[in-house]
Formats: C-alpha cells, sequence, structure tokens
C-alpha cells in the first residue's frame, strides 16, 4: 500500500495550485493544533474527509486511514486516563471511579479531541500527498523561495519514503512464500524474522541510492547556479479565491483563539 504515493484523478481538489495545497495543509493542522475542543476539530477532520470526496480519492484515503486509527485510539485511552493528573487543578464531574483510574466529563471531552486532532494531523498530509505529485511539490517549494536543493530533498525523501514502503511489501510477501513465520510468539525468532527483512531492504536502498547517484551524475545535477522547468505554475482566479478563503478562516480561528474561544471549560 501507498502511504504517500500520488492517486491520478480529474478532480477539483488536484487542479488546485500546489502551494493553495499547502497553505490548506498549514491551515487546517494550525487550526487543529490551537483549539482543543472537540466539535471544533471534529469539523476540521469532517472538512479533510469533505476534500477527499471531492477529490474522488475516498476508498484510497480509508485504506490509508486505517492504519492511523490505533495511533488515535491510544491517544484517547491516554488521556482519558491520565487528563485529571495532567490538570488536577480543574473542576471535574468524576463519572467512573475505581483504584487509580479517575474519569470524568472534562477528560472524556479532552480525550475525544485529543484522538481527533491525531487523526485531523495525520490525514491532511495524506490527502496532500495523494492529490500532488513530487514534481510539483518540489517546484512549488520553489516558488516559494526555498532553495531548490532543500526542495529536491523534500521531495525526494518522500518519494524514498514511497518506495521503501513499497519494497517492504514486496520483501514481506516473498519471505512469506518462502516459509517465514512472521507472527511467532518467542523471542529468539522473532529478531532473526526482522532481520530477514531488513537484509534484502537495506541492499534495496543501496541500490536505490547508486541509481541515483549516477541518474544525478548523467544529468550534470547542481552544475548551474539557475535552472529551467519543464511545468510552470501560475495561480488561477480560484487558486486565489481559495487561498483567500483558508487565511480568513486561519485569522478568524486565531482570533476567536485568543478571545478565550473554542476551548474547553
Amino acid at each position: 500500500m501507498k502511504l504517500v504515493g500520488y492517486i491520478k484523478k480529474d478532480s477539483m481538489i488536484h487542479s488546485l495550485d500546489p502551494r493553495v495545497k499547502i497553505g490548506i495543509s498549514i491551515a487546517v493542522s494550525a487550526l487543529a493544533l490551537i483549539f482543543n475542543h472537540p466539535l471544533i476539530i471534529a469539523i476540521l477532520f469532517l472538512s479533510v474527509v469533505i476534500m477527499s470526496l471531492l477529490a474522488h480519492i475516498q476508498k484510497e484515503f480509508k485504506s490509508r486511514m486505517l492504519p492511523m486509527m490505533p495511533i488515535a485510539v491510544s491517544a484517547f485511552l491516554l488521556w482519558i486516563l491520565f487528563y485529571r493528573y495532567v490538570n488536577p487543578e480543574g473542576t471535574h464531574q468524576i463519572i467512573f471511579n475505581y483504584a487509580f483510574i479517575i474519569i470524568d466529563r472534562t477528560s472524556i471531552l479532552y480525550a475525544i479531541a485529543m484522538s481527533l486532532r491525531v487523526l485531523t494531523l495525520l490525514s491532511m498530509p495524506l490527502l496532500f500527498f495523494a492529490t500532488t505529485t513530487f514534481s510539483s511539490l518540489s517546484l512549488a517549494l520553489v516558488k516559494l523561495k526555498v532553495p531548490y536543493l532543500a526542495a529536491f530533498i523534500v521531495a525526494l525523501s518522500l518519494r524514498f519514503m514511497d518506495y521503501g514502503l513499497e519494497e517492504m511489501n514486496v520483501i514481506r510477501d516473498a519471505q512469506v512464500s518462502r516459509g517465514l513465520r512472521l507472527k511467532t510468539r518467542t523471542m529468539i525468532e522473532r529478531p532473526q524474522n526482522i532481520i530477514m527483512l531488513f537484509k534484502p531492504l537495506m541492499e534495496k536502498f543501496m541500490m536505490f541510492q547508486q541509481y541515483l547517484t549516477l541518474s544525478m551524475d548523467l544529468r550534470a545535477f547542481g552544475s548551474m547556479s539557475t535552472r529551467t522547468f519543464y511545468l510552470e505554475l501560475k495561480m488561477r482566479k480560484q487558486d486565489c479565491l481559495v487561498l483567500t478563503l483558508v487565511f480568513l478562516t486561519l485569522l478568524l480561528g486565531i482570533y476567536l483563539r485568543v478571545g478565550g474561544l473554542g476551548t474547553i471549560a
């Protein structure tokens, strides 16, 4: 399964300028961090889900979000159990009390908010990479005055991550077909099984690095200070409109947060 791979579709989300999608990702992530009320964060997460529907990638988005659910569940359990110890002076309406486990209304709301925050912060990058190619991402970073070398490293790192996940799945299936037992309970066999997976993966990474070096040398990478690009990014009217709405929404969120709204009482 591709975690950060591009999904080719014809949609309004795909057609947006990459710089606009970067702005949307920053705004949604920032709002999810500055607010801690579950209703507001639920609206933010719902907005990400709606954008996945508009991008026609709801099936792929769901499959990529499923591995993230245990992280959200873990965040929910941790906060619902230990929020009272983090904030002992707050007002509490105790719902359940047994031994050291004390669950109150505030801890439940905060746990819901934190689990939704985790889902929002994880889902927004997944949506961004599913609707943006690595080449357009690097070009957008260059247009944002990021040095080309840094933009190239960012795009290459993401492509390398995607490549590693694909190779890991192939190696795992190949080793299982050869009789490797991954679901073993003995502590002695587990490290050996991990080595059997990571050894060929490291060899694949070394080969990838060698091919990449040769390819960059053949194309005289870094020999000239200025570069030309095959693709050109131009902000359209709809891009400017969406970016303006996102910026105003972010400003409104910051104003409400400074005013003391959007928090759990």
